[in-house]
C-alpha cells in the first residue's frame, strides 16, 4: 500500500503544488461529503456526486462494476494526494482528514491498519518537508534565501618618510552582509550591505569619534538573467567577481562594485573555457551637461587546461573610458587636471595572464600561481603605462584551519595609465604615479576565520607632490577576517 501511496503522490505532486488553498479546503469538503450523504444512483452499476463551491464545480463517477475494489483503490488514491502533499491545507483541515479516515474505515473502503498506515505516511512526508524547509504556502523565492557576510577587524599602521609624524595608528571595521535568492529557474536576485562611507574603494570604518553610531550603505544591488548556461545578463549595482577578469587589484580595487549593464559569455571546448565580458558602466550624472562620463568594455579571454597540474588563464580587455572634461567623485587627484576637471579620457588596452600550477615542486605546496598585467591608456602621450607581476602560493584559498596563502606584488601605476577613481585604496591613497611592493600572508585559524597581515612599501615614480605624494610610504594591516 505504501508504494501505491507513493506513486500515486509523486504522479500528482506537480498538479497540488499548483492548488490554491480554497481549491485544496473544497476537495476535501467535496470528499468528506460524499462518504456522509452517500452517493446518488445515475443508473445501474454507477453513482455520480457534484458539489459546487464558489466557480468551481468537482464531480466523481464511481463504477460499481467489478465490486468495491476499484472505489477502495479510489479512495485510496485520493487519500495519499491529500494526506502527502497536504501541508499547504489550513491545520483545522488536519482533523478533517482523520475524519474521512475514520469514516473509510466505517464503511469498509479501508481496514483500520490500513487507515494507520496512511496515517504514519502522513507524518512521515510531513516531517520529510519540515526538515527540508519546503512548505507549500511559502513563496519559492522565500525558501530559495541564501545570507551570507564577513567581518573584518584590522589594526593600520602607516608612515611616510617624508612626514614629521613617526608613525599613524588606527583601528578599523568592516562588515559586508549579503543575500540572493531565485525567483524563477533563470532569475536570481542579489543585494548586499557594507560598512564604511560612500568611497567606492573601501567598507572600513574607522573607530573614532567618541564612540559614535556607524553608517551602513547599499554595496550592490542587482538581477542576473541567465536564458541558457552559456549566458548571463546583469543590471543594477552589480558585484565586480563576475563582470570581468584580473589577476590583482592594481588597476581595479576589489571594493568596488560598478553601476550598470553587463553580460557574460561562456563555451566549454575538450581542452579549455572560453569566455566573453563586455557591459557599459554608469559614472556621473548631469542635469545640466551632456556626454556624461561611462565605462564601456569588452573582454575575451581564455581558460586553458595544459595538464592536470597545470593551466593558462589569460584575457585581453579594451576600455572607454570618457572622463575628459569631468571633475570625477572619488578621484585620488593625481591625474592630469585642467582645473578640477581631467585633460584625457581614459581609454585602455589591458591584457592579462595568470599561469597555476597545481601541487609544484613534488608536492611541497598545494598551489602557485604567476600572474602579470598590463595597461596602456590611449589618448595621453605620456605617462600612459603600466604593470605589475606577482605571484602566489600555498592554497589556492584559505579557507580551513592550518590553511595558508604567501603572496607578492610589484606594481608600476604611471600618473595617467588610468583613471585614478579605480585603483587599491591602501596604495598610497588609489592614486596614479605610484610603483612599490606588496607582501601578503593569510593563515587559517578555524574553518572561515583567517589572520592576514599586508605590507606595502609604496614611492612616486615622479615627484610631483600631487595629493600628499611625498617620499616612501611604508603601511602594515593586520587583519582578523570572519566569514558566515
Amino acid at each position: 500500500m505504501q508504494k501505491l501511496i507513493k506513486k500515486t503522490a509523486g504522479l500528482v505532486k506537480k498538479f497540488l503544488d499548483e492548488l490554491t488553498e480554497r481549491k485544496a479546503e473544497g476537495i476535501i469538503q467535496f470528499y468528506e461529503h460524499i462518504f456522509e450523504t452517500g452517493l446518488e444512483k445515475k443508473g445501474e452499476g454507477e453513482s455520480q456526486e457534484q458539489i459546487d463551491f464558489g466557480s468551481e464545480r468537482y464531480s466523481a463517477r464511481i463504477s460499481k462494476k467489478g465490486g468495491g475494489k476499484m472505489q477502495r483503490i479510489a479512495s485510496i488514491i485520493i487519500l495519499a494526494v491529500i494526506f502527502t502533499f497536504g501541508i499547504g491545507i489550513k491545520p483545522s483541515s488536519a482533523a478533517k482528514i482523520d475524519i474521512l479516515l475514520e469514516k473509510l474505515v466505517a464503511k469498509g473502503v479501508l481496514t483500520s491498519r490500513e487507515a494507520q498506515d496512511i496515517r504514519a505516511e502522513t507524518e512521515k512526508e510531513l516531517q520529510k518537508e519540515i526538515a527540508e524547509g519546503k512548505f507549500s504556502n511559502i513563496p519559492a523565492w522565500v525558501e530559495n534565501l541564501q545570507f551570507s557576510g564577513d567581518l573584518r577587524l584590522r589594526h593600520q599602521w602607516e608612515d611616510k618618510s617624508d612626514d614629521s609624524l613617526s608613525g599613524r595608528h588606527r583601528m578599523r571595521a568592516r562588515l559586508r552582509l549579503g543575500l540572493q535568492t531565485k525567483l524563477a529557474e533563470e532569475f536570481n536576485v542579489y543585494a548586499g550591505l557594507i560598512s564604511g562611507s560612500s568611497d567606492p574603494r573601501s567598507g572600513n570604518q574607522t573607530l573614532q569619534d567618541s564612540f559614535s553610531t556607524k553608517p551602513i550603505n547599499l554595496d550592490y544591488a542587482y538581477l542576473a538573467y541567465a536564458p541558457f548556461s552559456e549566458l548571463t545578463l546583469y543590471g543594477g549595482k552589480i558585484k565586480q567577481s563576475p563582470l570581468f577578469w584580473k589577476t590583482n587589484d592594481f588597476l581595479w580595487s576589489n571594493d568596488i562594485n560598478p553601476e550598470g549593464v553587463a553580460l557574460g559569455l561562456t563555451h566549454a571546448l575538450d581542452f579549455a573555457k572560453l569566455f566573453m565580458n563586455t557591459g557599459f558602466f554608469i559614472l556621473e550624472e548631469s542635469g545640466s551637461k551632456s556626454n556624461e562620463p561611462y565605462v564601456a568594455y569588452f573582454q575575451p579571454g581564455m581558460d586553458w587546461k595544459i595538464s592536470d597540474a597545470v593551466g593558462l588563464k589569460g584575457a585581453v580587455a579594451y576600455y572607454l573610458i570618457n572622463t575628459q572634461g569631468w571633475n570625477m567623485d572619488h578621484s585620488s587627484d593625481t591625474n592630469t587636471k585642467i582645473g578640477a576637471n581631467h585633460r584625457y579620457n581614459y581609454n585602455a588596452v589591458n591584457p592579462a595572464l595568470q599561469l597555476n600550477f597545481k601541487e609544484p615542486f613534488g608536492g611541497l605546496v598545494p598551489y602557485l600561481a604567476l600572474f602579470g598585467e598590463y595597461a596602456y591608456a590611449v589618448n595621453p602621450s605620456s605617462d600612459n603605462q603600466a604593470w605589475s607581476l606577482g605571484f602566489k602560493f600555498g592554497d589556492s584559498r584559505v579557507r580551513q584551519r592550518g590553511q595558508w596563502q604567501l603572496s607578492y606584488l610589484y606594481r608600476w601605476l604611471e600618473r595617467d595609465a588610468w583613471l585614478d577613481c579605480f585603483p587599491d585604496g591602501s596604495a598610497y591613497g588609489g592614486g596614479t604615479n605610484i610603483q612599490g611592493h606588496k607582501v601578503g600572508l593569510s593563515y587559517g585559524l578555524a574553518k572561515n576565520v583567517s589572520l592576514g597581515l599586508n605590507y606595502y612599501n609604496l614611492e612616486p615614480i615622479k615627484d610631483l607632490s600631487i595629493n600628499g605624494q611625498d617620499g616612501n610610504l611604508s603601511l602594515i594591516q593586520t587583519d582578523l577576517s570572519i566569514r558566515f
